[in-house]
């Protein structure tokens, strides 16, 4: 049913514009059908994996690590943002998905990284559904990542869940888990920068129609 309702655009400038109202009818701060971090995912990772579908969860998944994810209760003047301003551009670029994903994973350090989990525990589901939306964003641009581009978000994911170790908490090891697919997933062998043939399975996304 999803599938239908994005093939109904098929247009590139209808398609932009639809998509980006889609994405705030499911995550909007005002008009946003969904107003946690568990529905946006469950969303996110349910859209079909077709061109026009990965371009939608890359969207939804930026936004909602932009714009929604700071706080499960936003505060008075977050509620007051005019989220229909928000800029949500489609076909989305690979430089603004980098550089919200390392924005976040930044700040998750910042926070939570020197932070003892024997002390004070970690908001491990909020720190495992930020984790999973960032590889849902980044995923679409293997065909384009160089190793250089991950190297670093990787070391300070794998900071964040060493700092938080915590063996008899379940969280724990999901978002372990997380960061361990993400380091399989943007391995040197399986990012295509440099390779002479790619396989025919992996096709360009974001190119102009």
């Amino acid at each position: 049913c999803r599938e239908v309702v994005l093939a109904a655009f098929p247009r590139r400038e209808g398609r932009g514009q639809y998509a980006r109202l889609l994405i705030l009818r499911i995550a909007g701060t005002n008009e946003g059908f969904f107003q946690s971090s568990a529905g946006w995912l469950s969303i996110a990772r349910r859209l079909p994996r077709t061109e026009r579908g990965t371009q939608l969860t890359t969207g939804l998944a930026i936004y909602i690590l932009q714009y929604r994810s700071h706080d499960e209760q936003p505060t008075e003047d977050f509620v007051q943002t005019k989220v229909s301003d928000e800029p949500i551009q489609f076909p989305v670029q690979i430089d603004w998905v980098l550089d919200v994903v390392s924005t976040c994973v930044d700040s998750l350090t910042e926070k939570y990284a020197a932070t003892d989990a024997r002390e004070v525990v970690p908001p491990y589901e909020l720190l495992c559904t930020k984790i999973a939306l960032m590889d849902l964003a980044l995923q679409a641009f293997l065909n384009h990542l160089k190793p250089s581009d991950m190297s670093l978000i990787l070391q300070k994911l794998d900071l964040l869940a060493l700092a938080n170790k915590a063996t008899v908490v379940v969280q724990w090891h999901e978002m372990k888990t997380l960061v361990t697919l993400m380091h399989r997933k943007y391995s040197a062998e399986n990012l295509r920068i440099g390779r002479d043939h790619s396989p025919k399975a992996k096709q360009v996304l974001f190119i102009d129609d």
